[in-house]
């Protein structure tokens, strides 16, 4: 058979991982014709998932069209053998299903090809958590790992079962009152994500207590004292 040697080899990171919306992978497509005869017009196709985006070759004489990329790899003497790669980035989607990937060589021999083993990768979906400031209050909220710095950004994205702590530190003249939404506890809090949610920092004004008035000071009147004397 022609070309009954054929493997996709994923540089980095390997197949079976688990990879995060903006990383990229590379893969490289080794074939090899096994068959007794030389093989002509031969063709590589990869179906690229649509998750994958910024394809570029990195080996190989190709055509991109949208997620299709077709190599045109010419003859290949039997026993020859050669490779083919891109790279590409991973993108949000809607679904959080594994990125597959697997490749087709063909030939004027063998129109119909061969298809690759496929590649499985493992999607780490994002999730988005968003704070929200109530309350006459006022103050700021952070988060560790950094990225909400709720004055300005309020709301970040973070993997599934990522571990966050948010600290709720009020201005002056203002007091920390409660979490609410998704978040309970006192100023510093932690969520485990698990899905996108909202906590809700309430902010209070802080009681000042009135002044002490003292009551006016009470005029006292010295007894009028009269001394008489005689001259005998």
């Amino acid at each position: 058979p022609i070309f009954s040697k054929l493997s996709v080899k994923k540089a980095n990171p390997v197949s079976g991982a688990t990879v995060s919306v903006g990383q990229s992978i590379a893969y490289t497509i080794d074939y090899v014709n096994s068959g007794k005869v030389d093989a002509t017009e031969v063709t590589v196709t990869d179906l690229v998932d649509k998750r994958l985006t910024e394809l570029t070759l990195t080996s190989g004489t190709g055509t991109i069209t949208g997620n299709s990329i077709v190599w045109s790899v010419g003859p290949v003497p039997a026993g020859g053998s050669g490779s083919v790669g891109f790279s590409a980035k991973v993108t949000a989607g809607k679904s959080s299903a594994a990125i597959i990937n697997r490749a087709t060589i063909a030939s004027k021999e063998n129109p119909k090809g061969t298809k690759t083993k496929p590649t499985r990768h493992k999607l780490s979906v994002p999730y988005t958590l968003n704070v929200k400031k109530i309350g006459k209050g006022s103050g700021v909220v952070t988060s560790s790992p950094a990225g909400i710095d709720c004055n300005t950004d309020c709301s970040e994205s973070f993997e599934k079962g990522s571990t966050v702590t948010l600290t709720a530190t009020p201005d002056s003249g203002s007091i920390f009152s409660k979490w609410s939404g998704g978040c309970s506890g006192k100023e510093v809090t932690t969520v485990i994500i698990k899905k996108s949610l909202t906590c809700v920092a309430v902010f209070k004004m802080e009681k000042i207590p009135p002044k002490e008035t003292l009551p006016p000071p009470v005029e006292t009147t010295a007894p009028c004292t009269t001394t008489i004397s005689s001259d005998v």
